[in-house]
């Protein structure tokens, strides 16, 4: 498989941002440990960014010894960087074969209007029932772009970037955090919660064997989706790839706001 070049990973520390921004923590007042057992079924469907997360050794290649990434309490050897882009990348796309949004490139003005660039919009497609659960990166997608295209802002930097709103040393990790979050939300991860200190509560995930069994039986069917982007639309794929990396990027800390530079 053709891959694209992606960004580098960096060192990072997450849990402050998952706390913050993804999902209200369970059983805060516990003080013994707290089991939430996960509702989907065996033979249920996973969503394609899932599937990535779960089945990530069949998508992106391992991470280097040092840069392995523990995600509460999840432990991730893939390359994170490649990990976020390609789980998000699936995400637009099933959104788009549900005939929710279409991914067009146009032209826009950028630097002042001194230059002409190419851009991916995702145009939002209405008169469909949303088939995605609330607590998804799919559903959260198309609900960006809704939302954006009233200001005509729907370019896939834009809605990447809008899905959190902390900065941190490695937004990488916190976008492939948020599809593990909003699993957890759902159920489909088992979730820990514990008692430290009297004081904090922590939070801790772990993935059922027979979940992972089903994302990787769902893996075939995934690489296809993003293989026929590829082949058939590459400028699409990479646009698509090179948006989604710069909406994260945007949440490195000091990094410009600006999203024409």
């Amino acid at each position: 498989m053709t891959r694209t070049r992606l960004v580098p990973l960096q060192p990072q520390r997450w849990q402050r941002f998952c706390y913050d921004n993804i999902m209200p923590l369970r059983g805060r007042g516990a003080r013994e440990e707290e089991y939430a057992m996960p509702s989907s079924a065996p033979g249920s469907s996973l969503l394609p960014s899932e599937v990535i997360f779960l089945a990530r050794d069949q998508f992106a290649p391992p991470a280097g010894r040092l840069n392995y990434f523990r995600s509460s309490g999840i432990e991730i050897k893939a390359s994170v960087p490649e990990l976020a882009q390609l789980s998000y990348a699936a995400a637009f796309l099933a959104v788009e074969k549900a005939g929710l949004l279409s991914l067009n490139l146009r032209s826009k003005k950028a630097l002042l209007g001194l230059r002409t660039v190419d851009a991916l919009y995702a145009d939002p497609l209405p008169g469909r029932a949303d088939p995605f659960p609330s607590d998804c990166l799919e559903s959260r997608l198309r609900e960006a772009a809704f939302d954006l295209s009233a200001k005509q802002q729907h370019e896939i930097p834009r809605i990447v970037h809008g899905l959190w709103s902390s900065d941190s040393s490695n937004p990488f990790g916190d976008a492939v955090g948020l599809i593990q979050s909003l699993m957890a939300a759902r159920g489909v991860l088992a979730t820990t919660s514990s008692k430290r200190l009297k004081l904090f509560t922590v939070v801790s995930h772990s993935e059922p064997p027979l979940v992972v069994a089903e994302a990787a039986a769902q893996a075939t069917e995934v690489q296809a989706m993003l293989a026929g982007c590829r082949t058939e639309r590459p400028e699409v794929w990479k646009q698509l790839l090179d948006g989604i990396a710069k909406g994260i990027r945007k949440h490195e800390k000091d990094d410009s706001p600006d999203f024409d530079d």
